[in-house]
């Protein structure tokens, strides 16, 4: 009997995919390890691809976001604030994205990685890398070009590099935790993933950030800080990357 046709595959380019392809390329070269690039590629190109994905937690993290944009005011001092606080919320909302990473409505599609001789380690390092440079990077920029166009470049060259050098540390550390095997995991066999420990780090991180966003708004000095640590911050993961 014949066999029906296999389905046609979607392509998983996108105008953002594009915009971020020098960024990859960057990553690639620098960042991402040879054994790490077969992870780093299947979760940079199919997770955006994925529709539970995207319905899931673009909203949630897009949500509570607007709601700070709505509520801040850069001509009065808590206003400003509040764009503090907007430039800490992405890694504040790192739980909800990585619980995220094992969906997929094909898990039979992870024999690409399966059969291939890498290890857990460097699966994991390369998704994670993946998420920083798909999902992280865009997100940190496209609220920075908020912050400094609404609330003004000082605050924005002053915080930004901080929030985005906390972000990489908060993804290291979730990582860490355990995520799950990326793109593995049907949608309604992800409470364990949550209930291992993500979920009980929303709280923590929420409160610790929001103390974080606050006191360097309040006590950071300049901006040569920031940009030193997320200096440090770069610099250290790719001198790990390069070392064997």
């Amino acid at each position: 009997a014949p066999f029906p046709d296999a389905p046609a595959a979607r392509s998983t380019r996108s105008v953002l995919s594009t915009v971020l392809r020098p960024l990859r390329l960057l990553a690639e070269r620098l960042w991402v390890r040879p054994e790490e690039r077969g992870s780093f590629a299947f979760v940079h190109d199919a997770l955006p691809a994925e529709r539970d994905f995207v319905l899931r937690t673009y909203p949630l993290v897009a949500a509570p976001l607007l709601f700070l944009v709505l509520g801040a005011d850069p001509s009065k001092l808590e206003g400003e604030g509040l764009y503090a606080l907007l430039l800490f919320a992405p890694a504040a909302y790192l739980p909800f994205v990585l619980m995220h990473v094992p969906t997929t409505r094909t898990p039979e599609a992870r024999w690409v990685i399966e059969t291939s001789p890498v290890t857990a380690v460097a699966e994991d390092g390369g998704a994670a890398k993946a998420v920083a440079v798909r999902l992280l990077a865009p997100l940190y920029v496209g609220v920075g070009a908020l912050v400094w166009v609404v609330a003004g470049q000082d605050l924005c060259l002053r915080l930004w590099p901080l929030a985005a050098a906390v972000g990489l540390v908060v993804l290291r550390v979730l990582y860490a935790r355990g995520v799950g095997r990326p793109l593995s995991t049907r949608t309604q066999d992800l409470a364990s993933a949550w209930s291992d420990g993500l979920g009980g780090a929303v709280l923590g991180l929420s409160v610790a950030l929001t103390v974080l966003a606050v006191a360097a708004w309040r006590l950071l000095p300049g901006a040569w800080i920031g940009w030193a640590l997320l200096g440090a911050v770069l610099a250290a993961e790719v001198a790990g990357a390069r070392r064997r």
